[in-house]
């Protein structure tokens, strides 16, 4: 409960209004900090009749208690779905542009094994390569260039497509995709740097067409950077798809012709994957994507 109530005076920094939450007095509350700060020996909050704001301490407890916070949320649920029947559970992560293999694979499951839980994070750039890397899940909806070399994965491909530039409709018009002095005239935006798979491809790309982007904004979802070419802030370079599942009404995708251009989508799992519940949602995968499947283990 210290926990809980620590992180909601970090989020509202008002004593006051956690206090409602909590449906106790704003006196109670401030004893469950002073009796947190006493216990771990620092100062968490500064507060005066005016200002609340959290130290250097109570910034670093924040984003453990977050954490801790999530994960027995997460416990609570699961047990709960243990006393329904739900004895199984399958992770999966996805990047936003494979929404669709996603669903379907969802929606197949779901009817054959109602019982089993699934749990699903979308995760991209950096936080999916260290997913992959350290197994974190048991399936990934993800970019083939994303798997690591070490040959741990099996995969279906799910989908192969070519990256799209996707410009404001008001712009397309003056691009032509086979000059692209005309796509260098506007400002880019993009996913962050820390998503390396897709931003080294966009630079080898820019590289071999003789464009030299003019990146004035970073995302750190590929949603916000379609938000952004919605609202005519600059061109971007995406995976197709993703304008299938989040279209806007101003933005127009341009097809990218080229083998420095071509994707894969697909899904990955550990080949040391042992868990029943794996075991049966990777037999849904492969029922979906089979020939792909077939063509791919490694």
């Amino acid at each position: 409960m210290q926990l809980k109530i620590f992180a909601d005076v970090a989020k509202t920094l008002n004593f006051t209004e956690t206090a409602k939450r909590f449906f106790l007095t704003q006196p109670a509350i401030s004893h469950r900090i002073n009796s947190l700060e006493k216990e771990l020996g620092v100062t968490l909050l500064l507060r005066d009749s005016h200002n609340v704001t959290l130290t250097v301490a109570g910034l670093e407890l924040l984003e453990y208690s977050n954490s801790i916070l999530d994960l027995a949320e997460m416990a609570e649920n699961r047990i709960r779905n243990i006393a329904k029947g739900r004895s199984g559970i399958v992770r999966l992560a996805a990047v936003s542009s494979s929404v669709f293999e996603l669903s379907e694979c969802l929606s197949l499951f779901a009817r054959a094994y109602p019982l089993v839980q699934v749990d699903i994070d979308f995760i991209a750039g950096s936080a999916q390569t260290k997913a992959l890397i350290q197994n974190e899940y048991d399936f990934f909806f993800t970019s083939k260039k994303m798997l690591p070399d070490e040959g741990s994965y099996e995969y279906a491909v799910a989908s192969r497509y070519q990256l799209h530039l996707f410009a404001h409709r008001a712009d397309a018009a003056e691009i032509d995709m086979d000059d692209w002095s005309t796509v260098q005239r506007f400002p880019f935006v993009s996913v962050p740097q820390s998503d390396t798979m897709l931003t080294d491809q966009i630079a080898n790309i820019c590289r071999n067409r003789m464009c030299v982007p003019r990146v004035i904004n970073y995302y750190n979802r590929a949603e916000a950077v379609l938000v952004s070419v919605n609202a005519r802030v600059g061109v971007a370079i995406l995976p197709p798809a993703l304008n299938l599942y989040y279209p806007w009404p101003n933005v127009t995708a341009l097809p990218i012709r080229g083998a420095d251009a071509a994707g894969v989508s697909i899904i990955a799992w550990n080949k040391s994957c042992a868990s029943a519940a794996a075991q049966v949602f990777g037999e849904t995968v492969r029922k979906l994507f089979p020939s792909a499947d077939a063509a791919s283990r490694r």
